[in-house]
This record gives C-alpha cells, sequence and structure tokens, in this order.
C-alpha cells in the first residue's frame, strides 16, 4: 500500500525508476520491489524516498524559475512531507496486513505526532522560525557520518577536509555534553 502510493507520486512527478535508484544509490529493482509491496523500506529509507522523489519532480522547475538551492531544498522538503501527510491520511492501518508495513505505519504517525521526531520532515524555514522562537528542537546530525555523503553550504560541496573537521566538531560537542 505504501509502495503503491510511493508508485503514484513517482509517476505523477514524471519521475523515472532510473532516475530515482541513482539518486538514492540504489538498484531498480529495490525500487521496483518497495513499489510492488515485496519490501517494505525502513522509515528513514521511505523519508529518503520521498525526499527523492520530491527533489528530482520539481528540479528543473525550480531551475526554471531560477530559484536558489536553499529555495528549492524548502521546496523539496515541503513536497516530501506532504507525501507523508498523504500516506498516513489515505492509508487506513485496517487495511494493512502486513506487520512489517503496519509498524511502518505507526513509525510515521509517530513522527507526525512527536515534534523532535518530525523535525527530520520539517523545512530549513520551520527549523529557523522554531530557534528564533526559541523552541528547543532536536536535529539529527548523524547523515554527516555516513560514507559519500555530500553535503552543500551556500551552493558549496563541502570538501573531505571540511567533512571531516565536522564531524570531529560534533563528535567534541557530544563528548562535551555526555561529561
Amino acid at each position: 500500500m505504501i509502495g503503491a502510493y510511493l508508485k503514484k507520486c513517482r509517476t505523477e512527478g514524471d519521475v523515472t525508476t532510473k532516475s530515482l535508484a541513482e539518486d538514492l544509490k540504489v538498484s531498480q529493482s529495490y525500487i521496483s520491489q518497495i513499489e510492488n509491496g515485496k519490501k517494505i523500506p525502513s522509515l528513514t529509507k521511505l523519508i529518503d524516498i520521498t525526499e527523492s522523489i520530491a527533489s528530482l519532480s520539481i528540479k528543473e522547475k525550480c531551475e526554471q524559475d531560477g530559484l536558489e538551492f536553499d529555495e528549492y531544498c524548502i521546496e523539496y522538503k515541503t513536497l516530501a512531507s506532504t507525501y507523508i501527510g498523504d500516506i498516513i491520511k489515505n492509508i487506513n492501518m485496517n487495511s494493512v496486513h502486513n506487520d512489517k508495513e503496519k509498524q511502518l505505519l505507526k513509525d510515521l504517525i509517530e513522527l507526525r505526532n512527536d515534534k523532535s521526531i518530525f523535525s527530520k520532515l520539517k523545512t530549513y524555514k520551520d527549523i529557523s522560525h522554531d530557534i528564533i522562537n526559541g523552541e528547543n528542537i532536536k536535529i539529527n546530525l548523524d547523515y554527516i557520518f555516513r560514507k559519500n555523503v555530500k553535503i552543500t553550504i551556500d551552493g558549496q560541496a563541502l570538501t573531505t577536509e571540511d567533512l571531516t573537521a565536522l564531524q570531529i566538531l560534533i563528535e567534541g560537542i557530544r563528548s562535551r555534553h555526555k561529561s
């Protein structure tokens, strides 16, 4: 059910399985298995898939409109969040018979209800607004520690040295707070 919804989003966004698989660095077969309900993605992978579909589906239009990178990120993260919201709204828990998919749907509902977890789906604009308003927010930076991660700041890709320095900084902050 969730896979069929992802396929609907992908096809409506004119995104091919090939481009989606390349963007996610997975096989087309993996995408097909998810869309056909043969595999159930993890919560993190589901979020990655929705963000990738959203990103690929609006990239060309954003480029034509001359949007800056940060504005483009806001657009696709907002669209990805809409996909997640639609999954929750349109898939009835009682109609899901696969236990793993049922758990994924429960996790999505919990994600929507828990603001600290939901911050992953918030746009940068939302997070900035929360910070300005003095709200406590949690931001998961673990993706920085993944292999082959690509991060840009002000449109410039961080070098390996930049990422290493960022990782050291984050680990230093974490260890200081553990004390």
